[in-house]
């Protein structure tokens, strides 16, 4: 009998991550890339910035690890890079976005005359290192992609400081290190000539070098910023981090994270996570049918599914072509997936994972070992399967302790349970799994929701009720595996934690340690009269009138 993955394939893309320094202008890593919301309001920004001045600009792109950054510096570097299969294949997936952003970048290329050769393009992966030795790599690399190595002094007027920034880089000599303006006139060298686009991927590693303990300049970033904003040269810098400057910074001294967000004034700054629905277009993205009748089998199935996700209120899952899209995927399993990633995994890069690799509970593996039959019922990749592929094996990074807490009671509780039927087992799983991203709302171990799952969701959920695997909930209508109460205690902690943190140290101290009022013994038996001081706490910030020994 034929395997799944005879007719489905896997597109190449999603096997591996994706690598600056490995991916540089080649159109293979965009195959398939989906220009989601968030990556086209970051090419408008750009864009619009490119085609519409001779100025630059600069921005800062925050997102969570895993989503998606690197592959959008790798399609910017495309876009505006040299006329090469490359650039053909970015424009056309921007193209098939948003037609004027893609009207955008071609203007862009036409008012610099870059149709042949592109913008000059740095693109680099910071490390732990000192930033100017980053930018200094960015140059370096713009340089070289623009003339494949380091020209005269005739044909690049900054050549020679180029080279000697490189050999300070180089010296062992801490003392020796490139300085900030050299590389502001390599920059500016550069953008003479034509727009330069710097890109600094995982830009947060040289703030966490700062926060440890490095020495760096921050006005070598608001200088090239500057460089390229009012009536500046056209100079475009975009840095990709988790977390903005400031955050990074966390621990290091007031003055060097005041300095630091003052450098991030100068960005622009663009938030970088997408919502569920955006993280199911690059779900359907994935997998390619390149089988014409089960192409029409998976398109009845998914109307079939879609109509009883409207009935249910699921709005997000109820056109057929969305479904049908996400197969090899359960729906409930397409539904479960954004939020699971999100807020247990690293996004983007954790869901492909999941889809591509080589795990025995991936989707691909799934593929690959699953029989299609001639007729019947589809086999998808349903809860159970992403339970074991996440909670099983260990891929989930929950770092709240509650949840951790929630996660070791559903773990074990499965563990721990013998003797269940396959179907039990499978039941089991998909309860645990809504357990654990449920919030509130439709979305969550109901009977109506089980009942898609197709496991004899009445009789088995009686046989786990009466063996107590399960226990349902009637006031909130969901079966839960865990025994402990409703009440987030470590939420409740978190939030007075939060609102101590608000408060001055003298505040909290009063609340909740008031001084003993204090007897001026001596005073009162000498005069006859009985003195008492009320004590507080007080900064040294503020004035305290002495008393007046005499009065």
């Amino acid at each position: 009998m034929p395997k799944l993955a005879d007719s489905i394939a896997v597109r190449a893309r999603f096997a591996r991550s994706a690598s600056l320094e490995r991916d540089l202008a080649r159109s293979e890593p965009l195959d398939g890339y989906v220009v989601t919301a968030r990556a086209l309001d970051a090419l408008e920004r750009i864009a619009e910035t490119a085609a519409t001045g001779t100025a630059g600009g600069a921005w800062s792109l925050t997102g969570p690890y895993g989503s998606g950054k690197s592959s959008l510096a790798l399609l910017l570097d495309a876009a505006f890079g040299d006329d090469s299969d490359a650039r053909g294949t970015a424009l056309r997936l921007i193209d098939h976005a948003s037609a004027e952003v893609g009207e955008l970048i071609r203007t862009a290329h036409r008012r610099h005359g870059t149709g042949s050769c592109g913008f000059h393009r740095g693109l680099v992966t910071a490390g732990r290192e000192p930033l100017n030795h980053t930018v200094l790599g960015a140059l370096y690399s713009a340089v070289l992609r623009s003339y494949g190595e380091i020209p005269s002094r005739k044909g690049f007027r900054a050549s020679a400081t180029l080279k000697g920034a490189l050999k300070d880089a180089e010296a062992d000599d801490p003392r020796r290190s490139p300085s900030p303006s050299a590389l502001v006139d390599i920059a500016r060298c550069l953008a003479e000539e034509m727009p330069l686009l710097i890109v600094i991927d995982e830009f947060g590693k040289n703030l966490e070098a700062i926060r440890d303990g490095g020495d760096a300049d921050p006005y070598l970033l608001q200088q090239l910023a500057e460089a390229g904003q009012g009536s500046g040269l056209p100079i475009l810098v975009l840095t990709l981090q988790h977390l903005s400057f400031e955050d990074h910074l966390t621990g290091a001294s007031t003055i060097q994270r005041r300095e630091w967000a003052k450098v991030q004034g100068r960005f622009e700054d663009i938030a970088f996570v997408e919502s569920a629905s955006q993280t199911r277009a690059l779900i359907g993205s994935v997998f390619d049918v390149h089988d014409d009748l089960l192409s029409a089998r998976i398109n009845r199935w998914a109307a079939a599914q879609a109509k009883s996700m409207r009935q249910l209120g699921i709005a997000d899952l109820a056109e057929p072509s969305t479904v049908a899209s996400c197969y090899p995927l359960h729906p409930l399993a397409a539904l479960v997936l954004p939020e699971l990633c999100s807020r247990h995994g690293q996004h983007e890069r954790t869901l492909f994972s999941f889809l591509a690799g080589h795990h025995a509970a991936s989707a691909a593996s799934f593929l690959a070992d699953t029989d299609l039959p001639v007729q019947g019922s589809l086999p998808t990749v349903g809860l159970d399967a992403v339970y074991d592929y996440f909670v099983g094996g260990s891929a989930l990074q929950i770092e709240s302790a509650g949840l951790s807490g929630r996660w070791t009671e559903i773990a074990t509780r499965l563990r721990d349970a013998h003797g269940l039927t396959p179907k039990q087992a499978r039941l089991t799983k998909a309860v645990a799994l809504l357990n654990l991203v449920s919030t509130t709302g439709t979305v969550r171990a109901s009977r109506s929701i089980l009942a898609l799952t197709g496991f004899g969701t009445k009789d088995t959920l009686a046989e786990l009720e009466k063996a107590g695997i399960v226990t349902y909930r009637d006031y909130a209508d969901e079966y839960r595996i865990w025994q402990g109460t409703d009440v987030d205690i470590n939420l409740l902690l978190d939030a007075a934690r939060q609102r101590v943190n608000k408060q001055p140290l003298v505040e909290i101290l009063n609340m909740i340690d008031q001084p003993q009022p204090m007897v001026a013994a001596r005073h009162s038996a000498k005069h006859d009269v009985l003195r008492v001081f009320k004590r507080r706490y007080a900064d040294s910030a503020e004035h305290v009138e002495p008393l007046d020994a005499f009065s």
